[in-house]
């Protein structure tokens, strides 16, 4: 398969894998009260593992996908470091938060003995922090050198991304003004990086090699 088509699939496989994932593992939807906690991180172990590859699928797809951009957005000398490099700490960053975000569902299902509600929320809440916040501030940053600097890619991948890259970075601040729970769904700011990775996608997928 041509590269250029591996790193469409990467982006769709990005997107989609994100949400579903997201909407597996995480979010009931609502305010998170005490009385769900139980509920919430009683889940079942098939949900967890399900939904923690569907996570890592999402992110070898972004990984695929920003390693083609790197190349074939900033000219003939290509191989951007920045965008390279917080790209790839954004993905690690992603999968640290998503495991404190399950800590205490994986502890419930190995034995484990209850957890204090206050506990299990703060490890929610630093989870999600770290999901949408170190890690979406990570991939804004790459998005936006992207359309700063990726002067051989279309001007309406860099305008996308521009719009994309902001989305990201004010992910956490959307997190902490609107006091969104760490059950409720990706945080609204963040749909549009969704949004871009499905159109860049569907893009690299329809126009095949260069």
């Amino acid at each position: 398969m041509q590269e250029r088509r591996r790193a469409g699939l990467g982006g769709i496989a990005f997107s989609i894998a994100l949400v579903v994932g997201f909407t597996i593992g995480g979010p009931n939807g609502g305010e998170y009260g005490s009385e769900h906690i139980a509920d919430f991180v009683g889940r079942s172990s098939i949900m967890i593992i399900v939904s923690t590859y569907l996570l890592a699928i999402s992110m070898l797809g972004l990984i695929g996908l920003m390693a083609y951009l790197r190349h074939a957005c900033f000219g003939p000398d290509g191989h951007d470091r920045i965008t390279w490099g917080t790209s790839l700490l954004a993905v690690a960053s992603f999968l640290i938060g998503w495991a404190l975000y399950l800590a205490p569902s994986a502890a419930i299902n190995a034995g484990g003995p209850a957890i204090d509600p206050g506990i299990t929320y703060a490890f929610l809440s630093a989870g999600l922090m770290v999901v949408f916040g170190a890690s979406a501030i990570l991939l804004g940053m790459s998005l936006l050198r992207l359309a700063l600097a990726g002067h051989a890619a279309p001007m309406w991948v860099r305008g996308f991304s521009a719009l994309a890259g902001l989305s990201s970075l004010s992910s956490w601040g959307f997190l902490i003004a609107a006091h969104w729970s760490p059950n409720q769904w990706l945080p609204v700011p963040f749909y549009l990086v969704i949004l871009w990775g499905l159109a860049l996608g569907a893009w690299l997928l329809a126009s095949g090699e260069n």
